[in-house]
C-alpha cells in the first residue's frame, strides 16, 4: 500500500509539489568560426546562458526600455466603441444625444463644416415692374418689357416672375381689344349711315341732317344729306324744308330770337339753315334787319358794338 499524507480532518491537504527537473544545462554550441566558447556572461547580463560573446557597443538584443506607461491590463482585449462618420445616415455616437439642430449620424461636439453665406437678394426685375405698368395703361410694350423680364428672371433668379406675366397677359388683351375695335367700329359706322340714309330717302328730314353732319366729307352719303335725299339743291338744313316764316319751325325760331336780341352769330346761322326763298333766310341775311345783307352778321354787329 503506497503512503498517504497524513492530515487532520478540519485541515485542507497540500497539494503534492513538482519534483525538479532532471535534465541538466546543454553544452555551449560552437561559435561561427567553429571553436566553442568557454564561460558565460556575467551574472545578469542579458546574455546570461548564450554561447556568444557579448558584441561591442549596442546590442540589438538588449530589452526594450521603461517609456514610462504602464504596462497594459491583462484579461479580454477591450474594443473602444467606433465613432461614427458624419455622413447621413448614421447612428448617434453613444451615450450622447445630438445637439439639437445638428445632422443626424453627426457625434455630439463634432466640428460642422464653413457655414454657407446666404446670397444677395437680387430684389425685384424693373422689366417686370414696367411690363405691369405698360399692361395697366395699354399698350404694346407691356408684350416687350415681359418677355425681356422673363429672360432676365431666369437668368438672375430676381422676383416679378408674377408681374412680368400679368403684364403680358394684360397688354396682350387690350391688343385683342384693339383689333376687335378696328374691326366692329368701322361696321358699326357703315350700318349706321345705312339706317340714316334710308331714313332720309323716306322723308325723314332730321335724319338727312344727321347724315350730312357724320359722314366724311366727298363721300356720297354726305351729299345726300345734303340734298335732303335729293330733294333740294342743299345748302340749308333739311328740317326746314315747308318752313318759310317764324312760327313753322321751333329751330329756326329760337335762331330768330337770338338774332333779333343782337347775336350775330345766330343771324348767320339762320340765313344759311333755312331755305334761301324763306323769310327765315331773309331776316338771318339782314342780320335781323340791321344791314343790307352783303357782309356777315357777326363782324357788322361787332362795329356796331364797338362803335356804340
Amino acid at each position: 500500500m503506497d503512503d498517504q499524507t497524513s492530515w487532520t480532518p478540519g485541515d485542507l491537504p497540500k497539494p503534492p509539489q513538482p519534483a525538479a527537473p532532471s535534465w541538466s544545462t546543454p553544452s555551449a554550441p560552437a561559435a561561427p568560426d567553429g571553436s566553442f566558447h568557454q564561460g558565460s556572461p556575467s551574472p545578469g547580463s542579458p546574455y546570461q546562458g548564450s554561447p556568444y560573446p557579448p558584441a561591442a557597443g549596442p546590442s540589438p538584443y538588449s530589452p526594450p526600455q521603461p517609456t514610462g506607461y504602464p504596462p497594459p491590463t491583462t484579461g479580454p482585449a477591450y474594443a473602444a466603441p467606433a465613432v461614427p462618420t458624419l455622413g447621413y445616415p448614421g447612428p448617434a455616437a453613444p451615450g450622447y444625444p445630438p445637439m439639437p439642430g445638428q445632422p443626424f449620424g453627426q457625434p455630439y461636439g463634432a466640428p460642422y463644416g464653413p457655414y454657407p453665406m446666404p446670397a444677395a437678394d437680387p430684389g425685384t426685375d424693373g422689366f417686370a415692374i414696367a411690363a405691369l405698368v405698360f399692361g395697366i395703361l395699354g399698350g404694346w410694350l407691356a408684350l416687350i418689357f415681359g418677355f425681356i423680364a422673363l429672360s432676365r428672371i431666369k437668368k438672375s433668379g430676381a422676383r416679378g416672375r408674377g408681374m412680368a406675366i400679368a403684364g403680358l397677359s394684360i397688354g396682350a388683351a387690350w391688343i385683342v381689344i384693339g383689333i376687335l375695335a378696328a374691326v366692329a367700329i368701322p361696321v358699326f359706322v357703315n350700318q349706321r349711315h345705312e339706317a340714316l340714309h334710308n331714313q332720309c330717302a323716306g322723308g325723314d328730314m332730321a335724319a338727312c341732317d344727321q347724315l350730312y353732319n357724320s359722314s366724311a366729307a366727298g363721300s356720297d352719303d354726305k351729299d345726300f344729306g345734303n340734298t335732303c335725299g335729293g330733294r333740294t339743291e342743299g345748302g340749308y338744313l333739311c328740317t326746314s324744308i315747308g318752313a318759310v316764316t317764324y312760327g313753322d319751325n321751333d329751330h329756326l325760331d329760337s335762331l330768330w330770337d337770338a338774332c333779333a336780341g343782337g347775336d350775330g352769330a345766330a343771324c348767320d346761322e339762320l340765313s344759311w339753315s333755312a331755305a334761301p326763298d324763306s323769310t327765315y333766310a331773309q331776316y338771318g341775311q339782314t342780320c335781323g334787319g340791321r344791314t343790307d345783307g352783303r357782309t356777315d352778321c357777326v363782324d357788322a354787329l361787332s362795329q356796331d358794338d364797338s362803335s356804340t
